[in-house]
């Protein structure tokens, strides 16, 4: 119980804590925010709704968590992200019982449970609001059950329903890869350990009917509401088209998500790669235990299955990041346990040094010592604030080192996780010099104070979303097309903008650089063109028919 309450303490902190101080960001978390308040707005908790009409790239249990969320915090950025943090709790206890069930050793599951938590994709994902970290979760709970059931026999029963039941949950949070991936995870573990006959039972059967039961309902209502729409859009562009086609290209290649997981291992990378290569070792040598096979059957499942899609995501990986923090959580625990100290100093000095070249860089940046890939240098912080950064992140690598030092290993350990959540924290005290370059709030309320505001808000695709979560207004974009049809005006070419621009008489435009100069050039002779704000990277226009000034 105590480290129980210990790790929910953490886990408010660090995952929870101060998720009201930044505005929610372009072009994802507004896009779910928006989908959950359209629903409200429409009356209805079965069909996702966005620019007014339904949306079918995701399924609907994301957007219940919102509206219950939004019924007891209000439409917030903090109502929004509270879904994603509260999950992220949920899965840091999940996998202190998943150690728990494995190891029977209260502190190694604690720690393990420790690095999940202080991991930096896994704390980001907690903090942000997306379908995945509710995803993985659930996947999380779904492999937990399992090897529960596959450990103690009396328990097997209970695990493969509980399997099923996360998994359609799953299913309901993201799609088909809900029971795709926890169930090549375990079909793998199952072959490597030459018992596939574990799932010939009638435990599996209970398990495949829950599943069914709970993931069918919402589907076959869709089908039958919407019929090929659903199909085309659900099925095909979001499932079978990211398989074959990339949305970002630039993350289609073969290192993406091993790089994406070792990063986002900061700051335990280093532990993790050294505690990879000793567990492949093991199974190379036929010495791994069943829990060693199970956790790489874990984390290979979801990358093969994953690098089979052309479309990649760093989230999209994150439910293999449970597994990496358990093999890193069990090497970093028996380095101290054999007091391999000479290791156990050597991970610690090069986690140090990796996780405070983070605020050294945004100091040199800061400074003008490096050169900032930056377009606008207002959104870094100032001098005093990256220097104070750097100071306390310096201190803590010292306090690391003390601890060590003084045979204080846990502590020690500790010190190091909390590297990041500091990062965090400093990123929320200096939001005002980023927050108008990742969010529309402020330019969506100064739109509002223009009594003629009538017509469509014209807008980078980038910010679509954002300004009509923040505006309710009818929204086109200007410059660029969406992987999923959205049910709104686009416009790309100079004729195709001079006639919206035209039909509409008067438009105003909340517009990136690009799409600033393009929208100047399109009017020279034309229309009349007024620059009304710029802030950070985004500028709010007017364009009027009529000869320019």
């Amino acid at each position: 119980m105590k480290n129980t309450l210990i790790l929910c303490g953490l886990a408010f902190v660090f995952l929870i804590l101060g998720n009201n101080t930044v505005s929610l960001t372009n072009p994802d978390e507004v896009f779910y925010s928006g989908s959950a308040k359209e629903m409200v707005q429409q009356g209805t908790w079965l069909v996702p709704h966005i620019f007014g009409q339904p949306q079918f790239e995701k399924p609907i249990l994301l957007f219940w968590l919102l509206r219950v969320s939004f019924l007891a915090f209000g439409p917030t950025s903090f109502g929004a992200r509270f879904p994603p943090s509260f999950f992220g709790l949920l899965g840091c206890l999940t996998l202190y019982y998943f150690c728990l069930t494995a190891y029977r050793d209260r502190n190694k599951s604690f720690l393990c449970a420790y690095v999940l938590l202080s991991s930096g994709l896994y704390l980001a994902m907690s903090r942000f609001l997306f379908t995945d970290m509710v995803f993985s979760v659930f996947i999380l709970m779904s492999l937990t059950a399992f090897y529960t059931g596959y450990l103690r026999a009396e328990k097997k029963r209970a695990g493969m329903v509980l399997f099923g039941v996360c998994s359609a949950l799953a299913v309901l949070t993201k799609g088909l890869l809900g029971i795709v991936l926890p169930l090549g995870a375990v079909l793998l573990f199952l072959a490597l350990r030459r018992n596939i006959r574990f799932v010939f039972a009638r435990s599996s059967l209970y398990g495949l009917v829950l599943f069914l039961i709970l993931a069918s309902p919402w589907y076959a209502f869709m089908l039958d509401r919407y019929g090929a729409s659903f199909v085309h859009e659900f099925f095909y562009n979001d499932h079978i088209r990211r398989i074959l086609e990339a949305e970002h290209r630039s993350n289609d290649t073969w290192y993406f998500y091993p790089m994406t997981l070792v990063v986002g291992m900061l700051p335990w990378s280093v532990a993790l790669v050294a505690a990879l290569a000793g567990m492949i070792k093991r199974l190379a040598r036929g010495m791994a235990e069943p829990l060693h096979t199970f956790l790489i059957s874990w984390v290979v499942a979801m990358f093969v299955i994953l690098q089979c899609a052309h479309s990649k995501l760093i989230s999209y990986i994150l439910p293999a990041i449970p597994a990496l923090a358990v093999i890193t959580g069990d090497y970093v625990y028996d380095l101290v346990a054999r007091k391999q100290w000479k290791m156990f100093y050597l991970l610690l000095g090069v986690s140090s040094l990796l996780i405070a070249g983070l605020p050294l860089a945004v100091v040199l940046a800061a400074t003008g010592m490096i050169a900032s890939p930056l377009e606008y240098r207002e959104c870094l912080p100032d001098k005093s604030s990256v220097i104070a950064l750097l100071a306390l992140s310096t201190a803590m690598v010292g306090g690391s080192f003390l601890f060590a030092r003084t045979r204080r290993h846990t502590l020690s350990v500790c010190m190091l996780g909390l590297q990041l959540p500091a990062l965090v924290i400093f990123c929320f005290l200096s939001r005002d010099r980023f927050e108008n370059d990742v969010s529309s709030k402020q330019v969506g309320a100064y739109l509002l104070q223009h009594d003629d505001l009538n017509n469509a808000v014209l807008c980078s695709k980038n910010m679509v979303r954002g300004v009509r979560y923040y505006t309710d207004k009818d929204v086109a974009v200007i410059g660029g097309q969406f992987f999923s049809p959205h049910p709104i005006p686009i416009v790309n070419t100079d004729q195709e903008i001079r006639d919206f621009l035209t039909a509409q008489n008067t438009t105003y435009a909340i517009v990136g650089p690009a799409q600033f100069k393009k929208l100047k050039q399109v009017s020279e002779k034309t229309f009349e063109f007024t620059e009304l704000l710029h802030v950070g990277s985004t500028f709010v226009v007017k364009v009027s028919v009529g000869p320019a000034p």
